[in-house]
C-alpha cells in the first residue's frame, strides 16, 4: 500500500474512532438519563401511592360507620326497579333528564316517564326532595 492510501486509511480510521467516542459519550447520557427517570417514576409511584392511602382514609373517616336506613326508606327502595334506582342515583347526582336519557341510551320521554314512577313510588313530588332522598339513603354521593 502507497503512503498515501494508508494515510487515507489512517484518517477514516481517526474519524470513525472520534465518531465512536462521541457515540459512547451519548449513550453514557442516555444512561444517566434513564437511572435518573427511573429515580423519578419510583419517587412519583410512591408519592401516588401514599395519596390513595390518606384519600382511603379521609373517605372511610368522612363516611364514618355504616349508616342503617330507616324502615321506610328501606322499604321505598325496595318498590323501585334496577333501573328506577339507577335513574334515581343520576337525579341525586344533579344530572337533569335530558343527561339522563342520553347516558342511558333511552328517549327522554322514557326517562320522564321512570323520574315519574319513581316520585310516585316515593311519594315525593318536588326534585330537590328527591335528590334529598337520594343522598340521604346513600345511592348517591352527597
Amino acid at each position: 500500500m502507497a503512503a498515501p492510501e494508508v494515510s487515507a486509511v489512517m484518517m477514516k480510521a481517526r474519524a470513525a474512532h472520534a465518531e465512536s467516542q462521541k457515540l459512547i459519550a451519548c449513550m453514557r447520557d442516555l444512561r444517566l438519563q434513564a437511572t435518573s427517570l427511573r429515580e423519578s417514576t419510583a419517587a412519583l409511584m410512591s408519592t401516588m401511592e401514599q395519596t390513595m392511602m390518606e384519600c382511603s382514609a379521609r373517605k372511610s373517616r368522612a363516611e364514618g360507620p355504616a349508616r342503617r336506613l330507616n324502615p321506610q326508606d328501606e322499604a321505598h327502595l325496595k318498590l323501585l326497579t334496577a333501573r328506577e334506582l339507577e335513574v334515581l342515583r343520576m337525579i341525586g347526582e344533579g344530572q337533569r333528564t335530558k343527561e339522563i336519557a342520553f347516558s342511558l341510551g333511552i328517549t327522554f320521554k322514557t326517562a320522564v316517564t321512570h323520574r315519574s314512577n319513581i316520585m310516585e313510588k316515593l311519594g315525593i313530588h318536588e326534585g330537590p326532595r328527591l335528590v334529598r332522598f337520594a343522598i340521604r339513603t346513600g345511592i348517591c354521593a352527597p
